[in-house]
């Protein structure tokens, strides 16, 4: 992928914030899973997601914690251009 800025990173946990839809006609082209940006929030809902991304050209990546949904850190980091995710401790919040 290309990354997400950091100043955009957060909008990455917000429900429908990356949705793909601009307009209404949109919503007959979709052609993929996914697109109304749920994803991510809600992996990161019930788990503790770490995500490092960079963009092209940027001075350094992105760090992002969030345990439970709750943006824990967004701290620079050394990152590869594009985004990673790793998810640990899924449905830590969930009852049996």
């Amino acid at each position: 992928g290309h990354g997400i800025a950091h100043d955009e990173v957060e909008l990455a946990l917000r429900r429908h914030a990356t949705s793909k839809i601009k307009n209404q006609a949109d919503l007959f082209r979709i052609r993929t899973l996914g697109f109304r940006g749920e994803a991510l929030p809600s992996i990161a809902s019930v788990s503790v997601l770490t995500l490092l991304t960079a963009v092209d050209g940027a001075s350094h990546g992105t760090k992002l914690v969030a345990r439970g949904g709750e943006v824990e850190e967004v701290i620079p980091a050394t990152s590869p251009v594009g985004t990673k995710v790793c998810v640990e401790d899924l449905f830590f919040n969930t009852p049996a």
